[in-house]
């Protein structure tokens, strides 16, 4: 699965770059529910934090705030994620928010990578 879910994600991308947003997340969507219950937890919270950049791109700010913690459920160190969550709790005025999620990134960063 782990190919298939990879290149379907690559995919999805390149929908919401040509500005397919809709058909985006459509896929996202189907994407998630076509998932196996035992799927990796990083595969899936890969995607749903695809799933919050579309609805984030689209403005549906609810909705993307619901994916990106529904990635970091998944992957308490998905970083993608950590970083958007971040920047959309910057645009609302939550900074105390966003810098703690911000340094709960740099820590997992400094923690793996060096």
């Amino acid at each position: 699965m782990a190919d298939t879910h990879a290149d379907a994600l690559a995919a999805i991308a390149a929908m919401a770059d040509r500005g397919e947003l809709d058909a985006a997340t459509a896929a996202c969507e189907s994407l998630l529910d076509r998932a196996a219950p035992d799927a990796a937890g990083t595969a899936l919270a890969d995607a749903y934090g695809m799933l919050g950049v579309l609805h984030d791109a689209a403005g549906r700010t609810a909705q993307a705030h619901a994916a990106y913690r529904k990635a970091l459920y998944l992957d308490p160190s998905h970083q993608e994620s950590l970083y958007h969550l971040a920047a959309l709790l910057d645009t609302e005025g939550d900074h105390d928010g966003a810098t703690r999620l911000r340094q709960r990134a740099q820590r997992h960063t400094r923690k793996h990578h060096g």
